[in-house]
Protein backbone atom coordinates (compact mmCIF):
# COMPACT_ATOMS: atom_id res chain seq x y z
CA UNK A 1 0.00 0.00 0.00
CA UNK A 2 1.13 3.14 -0.54
CA UNK A 3 -0.22 7.35 -0.76
CA UNK A 4 -1.36 6.30 -4.22
CA UNK A 5 -3.97 3.94 -3.20
CA UNK A 6 -7.24 5.34 -3.89
CA UNK A 7 -8.24 4.12 -0.16
CA UNK A 8 -5.62 6.14 1.73
CA UNK A 9 -6.70 9.09 -1.22
CA UNK A 10 -10.64 8.50 -0.06
CA UNK A 11 -10.11 11.54 2.53
CA UNK A 12 -8.91 13.73 -0.56
CA UNK A 13 -12.35 13.09 -2.46
CA UNK A 14 -14.24 14.30 0.68
CA UNK A 15 -12.37 17.61 0.74
CA UNK A 16 -13.19 17.96 -2.40
CA UNK A 17 -16.88 17.48 -2.35
CA UNK A 18 -17.14 19.42 0.46
CA UNK A 19 -15.54 22.37 -1.47
CA UNK A 20 -18.31 21.40 -4.40
CA UNK A 21 -21.07 21.63 -1.68
CA UNK A 22 -19.73 24.93 -0.33
CA UNK A 23 -20.11 26.44 -4.01
CA UNK A 24 -23.81 24.44 -4.68
CA UNK A 25 -25.68 25.44 -1.59
CA UNK A 26 -24.95 28.99 -1.88
CA UNK A 27 -27.04 29.22 -4.34
CA UNK A 28 -29.73 27.06 -3.06
CA UNK A 29 -30.13 28.50 -0.04
CA UNK A 30 -31.11 31.72 -1.81
CA UNK A 31 -33.53 29.58 -3.83
CA UNK A 32 -34.80 27.72 -0.93
CA UNK A 33 -35.29 32.00 0.65
CA UNK A 34 -36.95 33.07 -2.73
CA UNK A 35 -39.33 29.86 -2.35
CA UNK A 36 -40.44 30.78 1.13
CA UNK A 37 -40.90 34.43 0.86
CA UNK A 38 -43.20 33.55 -2.33
CA UNK A 39 -40.43 35.31 -4.58
CA UNK A 40 -40.65 38.75 -2.66
CA UNK A 41 -38.74 40.95 -4.69
CA UNK A 42 -38.04 38.82 -7.92
CA UNK A 43 -40.98 40.59 -9.95
CA UNK A 44 -41.24 44.19 -9.76
CA UNK A 45 -43.53 45.98 -11.91
CA UNK A 46 -42.81 49.32 -13.28
CA UNK A 47 -43.26 51.91 -16.51
CA UNK A 48 -40.94 49.90 -18.28
CA UNK A 49 -42.94 46.28 -17.50
CA UNK A 50 -42.20 43.29 -16.06
CA UNK A 51 -38.50 43.11 -14.58
CA UNK A 52 -36.93 40.11 -13.03
CA UNK A 53 -34.40 40.60 -10.44
CA UNK A 54 -32.44 37.67 -10.11
CA UNK A 55 -29.59 36.55 -7.91
CA UNK A 56 -27.40 36.46 -10.12
CA UNK A 57 -24.62 34.89 -7.60
CA UNK A 58 -26.99 32.27 -6.62
CA UNK A 59 -27.89 31.54 -9.99
CA UNK A 60 -24.49 30.99 -11.19
CA UNK A 61 -23.43 29.21 -8.05
CA UNK A 62 -26.61 26.83 -8.33
CA UNK A 63 -25.17 25.65 -12.00
CA UNK A 64 -21.54 25.61 -11.86
CA UNK A 65 -22.32 23.62 -8.20
CA UNK A 66 -24.15 21.26 -10.20
CA UNK A 67 -21.86 20.84 -12.71
CA UNK A 68 -19.01 19.80 -10.25
CA UNK A 69 -21.16 17.46 -8.67
CA UNK A 70 -21.57 15.83 -11.90
CA UNK A 71 -18.43 15.88 -12.96
CA UNK A 72 -16.85 14.32 -9.31
CA UNK A 73 -19.55 11.79 -8.87
CA UNK A 74 -19.10 10.54 -12.61
CA UNK A 75 -14.87 10.60 -11.92
CA UNK A 76 -15.52 9.54 -8.19
CA UNK A 77 -17.68 6.05 -9.48
CA UNK A 78 -15.23 5.42 -12.51
CA UNK A 79 -12.26 5.40 -10.09
CA UNK A 80 -14.13 3.05 -7.57
CA UNK A 81 -14.90 0.95 -10.22
CA UNK A 82 -11.47 0.79 -11.55
CA UNK A 83 -9.64 0.27 -8.15
CA UNK A 84 -12.76 -3.01 -7.24
CA UNK A 85 -11.59 -4.52 -10.36
CA UNK A 86 -8.24 -4.09 -9.78
CA UNK A 87 -8.62 -5.36 -6.23
CA UNK A 88 -11.36 -7.73 -5.78
CA UNK A 89 -10.67 -8.95 -2.07
CA UNK A 90 -10.63 -5.26 -0.54
CA UNK A 91 -13.25 -3.11 -2.51
CA UNK A 92 -14.73 -0.35 -1.57
CA UNK A 93 -18.11 0.32 -1.55
CA UNK A 94 -19.88 3.35 -3.62
CA UNK A 95 -21.88 4.14 -0.41
CA UNK A 96 -20.57 3.59 2.72
CA UNK A 97 -23.13 4.60 6.07
CA UNK A 98 -21.82 2.11 8.77
CA UNK A 99 -17.75 1.87 7.74
CA UNK A 100 -16.21 4.53 5.83
CA UNK A 101 -13.97 3.34 2.78
CA UNK A 102 -11.35 5.64 4.59
CA UNK A 103 -10.59 2.95 7.24
CA UNK A 104 -7.72 1.08 7.04
CA UNK A 105 -8.02 -2.70 8.91
CA UNK A 106 -5.65 -4.95 6.55
CA UNK A 107 -3.52 -5.59 9.63
CA UNK A 108 -2.70 -4.61 13.15
CA UNK A 109 -0.08 -2.03 12.78
CA UNK A 110 -3.27 0.12 9.94
CA UNK A 111 -5.66 -0.82 12.25
CA UNK A 112 -3.45 1.58 15.44
CA UNK A 113 -3.12 4.03 12.73
CA UNK A 114 -6.71 4.13 11.85
CA UNK A 115 -7.65 4.56 15.33
CA UNK A 116 -4.97 7.17 16.05
CA UNK A 117 -6.37 9.01 13.28
CA UNK A 118 -9.86 8.27 14.50
CA UNK A 119 -9.26 9.70 17.93
CA UNK A 120 -7.39 13.25 16.58
CA UNK A 121 -10.69 13.38 15.01
CA UNK A 122 -13.23 13.05 17.60
CA UNK A 123 -10.64 15.32 19.62
CA UNK A 124 -11.38 18.10 16.75
CA UNK A 125 -15.20 17.42 17.28
CA UNK A 126 -15.13 17.32 21.03
CA UNK A 127 -13.43 21.12 20.98
CA UNK A 128 -14.86 22.53 17.42
CA UNK A 129 -18.74 21.82 17.91
CA UNK A 130 -18.79 23.82 21.06
CA UNK A 131 -17.48 26.85 19.79
CA UNK A 132 -19.71 26.45 16.56
CA UNK A 133 -22.47 26.03 19.21
CA UNK A 134 -21.71 29.71 20.95
CA UNK A 135 -21.48 31.25 17.55
CA UNK A 136 -25.00 29.96 16.30
CA UNK A 137 -26.19 31.22 19.46
CA UNK A 138 -24.13 34.83 19.91
CA UNK A 139 -23.84 36.09 16.28
CA UNK A 140 -27.30 36.09 14.33
CA UNK A 141 -25.74 34.81 11.09
CA UNK A 142 -27.07 33.98 7.79
CA UNK A 143 -27.65 29.80 8.25
CA UNK A 144 -25.36 29.77 4.53
CA UNK A 145 -22.23 30.77 7.50
CA UNK A 146 -22.99 27.95 9.53
CA UNK A 147 -23.12 25.75 6.64
CA UNK A 148 -19.66 26.52 5.86
CA UNK A 149 -18.57 26.57 8.90
CA UNK A 150 -19.26 22.75 9.22
CA UNK A 151 -18.45 22.38 6.11
CA UNK A 152 -14.67 23.93 7.04
CA UNK A 153 -15.02 21.70 10.10
CA UNK A 154 -15.40 18.73 7.70
CA UNK A 155 -12.74 19.82 5.94
CA UNK A 156 -9.95 19.95 8.45
CA UNK A 157 -11.67 16.35 9.84
CA UNK A 158 -10.83 14.91 6.39
CA UNK A 159 -7.29 16.17 6.61
CA UNK A 160 -6.43 15.59 9.71
CA UNK A 161 -7.00 12.01 8.95
CA UNK A 162 -5.43 11.88 5.80
CA UNK A 163 -2.09 13.30 7.30
CA UNK A 164 -1.86 10.80 10.08
CA UNK A 165 -2.39 8.06 7.31
CA UNK A 166 0.32 9.45 4.72
CA UNK A 167 2.89 9.59 7.28
CA UNK A 168 2.18 6.05 8.30
CA UNK A 169 3.25 5.07 4.92
CA UNK A 170 5.67 7.96 4.65
CA UNK A 171 7.46 5.99 7.03
CA UNK A 172 8.00 8.77 9.27
CA UNK A 173 5.48 7.50 12.02
CA UNK A 174 5.82 5.36 15.87
CA UNK A 175 2.87 5.32 17.86
CA UNK A 176 5.36 4.98 21.10
CA UNK A 177 7.85 7.55 20.87
CA UNK A 178 6.08 10.42 18.39
CA UNK A 179 2.65 10.60 20.16
CA UNK A 180 3.55 13.67 22.30
CA UNK A 181 4.92 15.73 18.82
CA UNK A 182 1.48 14.37 16.98
CA UNK A 183 -0.56 15.93 19.61
CA UNK A 184 1.14 19.25 19.27
CA UNK A 185 0.69 19.27 16.12
CA UNK A 186 -3.13 18.59 16.40
CA UNK A 187 -3.19 20.86 18.64
CA UNK A 188 -1.72 24.14 16.08
CA UNK A 189 -4.18 22.82 13.53
CA UNK A 190 -6.86 23.35 15.94
CA UNK A 191 -5.58 26.69 16.94
CA UNK A 192 -5.41 27.92 13.43
CA UNK A 193 -9.12 26.52 12.75
CA UNK A 194 -10.28 28.36 16.20
CA UNK A 195 -8.50 31.90 15.02
CA UNK A 196 -9.80 31.38 11.63
CA UNK A 197 -13.56 31.10 13.33
CA UNK A 198 -13.17 34.22 15.23
CA UNK A 199 -12.45 36.06 11.57
CA UNK A 200 -14.82 34.47 9.92
CA UNK A 201 -17.15 35.34 12.80
CA UNK A 202 -16.00 38.87 13.06
CA UNK A 203 -15.58 39.52 9.34
CA UNK A 204 -18.74 38.60 8.24
CA UNK A 205 -21.33 40.86 10.37
CA UNK A 206 -19.12 43.65 9.53
CA UNK A 207 -19.32 42.89 5.90
CA UNK A 208 -22.89 42.37 6.33
CA UNK A 209 -23.18 46.32 8.58
CA UNK A 210 -20.99 47.62 5.31
CA UNK A 211 -23.46 46.07 2.94
CA UNK A 212 -26.42 47.79 4.62
CA UNK A 213 -24.99 51.36 4.99
CA UNK A 214 -24.24 51.05 1.64
CA UNK A 215 -27.86 50.11 0.46
CA UNK A 216 -29.66 52.72 3.23
CA UNK A 217 -27.19 55.22 1.13
CA UNK A 218 -28.50 54.36 -2.36
CA UNK A 219 -32.17 53.56 -1.68
CA UNK A 220 -32.05 57.50 0.43
CA UNK A 221 -30.62 58.81 -2.60
CA UNK A 222 -33.48 57.02 -5.27
CA UNK A 223 -36.13 58.02 -2.79
CA UNK A 224 -34.94 61.96 -2.59
CA UNK A 225 -34.61 61.73 -6.23
CA UNK A 226 -38.48 60.39 -6.61
CA UNK A 227 -39.84 62.75 -4.53
CA UNK A 228 -38.23 65.70 -6.94
CA UNK A 229 -39.99 64.44 -9.91
CA UNK A 230 -43.05 65.01 -8.09
CA UNK A 231 -44.14 60.90 -7.54
CA UNK A 232 -44.89 58.98 -4.43
CA UNK A 233 -42.14 57.22 -2.71
CA UNK A 234 -42.39 53.91 -0.41
CA UNK A 235 -39.35 53.09 1.20
CA UNK A 236 -39.97 49.03 2.47
CA UNK A 237 -37.45 47.46 5.18
CA UNK A 238 -37.00 43.48 4.87
CA UNK A 239 -36.13 41.79 7.39
CA UNK A 240 -32.33 41.37 7.00
CA UNK A 241 -31.98 45.19 7.25
CA UNK A 242 -31.64 45.72 3.51
CA UNK A 243 -34.28 48.33 1.75
CA UNK A 244 -35.89 49.20 -1.34
CA UNK A 245 -37.49 52.26 -2.82
CA UNK A 246 -41.13 51.68 -4.95
CA UNK A 247 -41.33 55.05 -6.74
CA UNK A 248 -45.17 55.63 -8.23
Amino acid sequence: MSNKDFRVQVPLWNIALWIVLMIWTYGVAHAVDMIISDFEGVYVVSDNGLQINWHVPGMLSIIIGTFLLLVFFATYFLKIRRYNEKNPNNKVGTFTFIKPGEFLEDDEMLRQVTESATKKVYILYSQALPLLIFFIVIFPLERYVYVVMIILLLIVHNALYYLEIRRFLSGDYNLSTKRKSRNNRLQKVFTVFLILAFILAIAIPIGRIIQIEINHSETLQEFEACIKEGRTATMEYEENGFASVECE
